[in-house]
């Protein structure tokens, strides 16, 4: 009999013990989801901001500047688009 009671015993731990550790798997993923789609939310929003200013850079590089007070070398619209020719 103490034999079949000691089983009984050890088998109810295991079980116990699977269920707790299957719980705390569990939690622990949610937990790291969580984490995981928080950041991944602040990186695309920061990847998104990076691509306009990019943008925003490209734009200024390829339009030419309005030169109608600008004193330097260059004095009308027509030899600046040359330069870019």
């Amino acid at each position: 009999m103490p034999r079949r009671l000691y089983l009984l015993f050890l088998s109810l731990w295991l079980c116990l013990s699977l269920l707790v550790s299957g719980a705390e798997i569990s939690a622990s993923r949610a937990r790291h989801e969580g984490t995981f789609l928080t950041d991944a939310r602040i990186m695309h929003r920061l990847l998104s901001q990076r691509a306009v200013q990019h943008d925003a850079i490209l734009v200024t590089l390829v339009t030419p500047p309005d030169l109608t007070g600008f004193s330097g070398p260059i004095r009308s619209r027509d030899s600046w688009l040359r330069l870019w020719n």
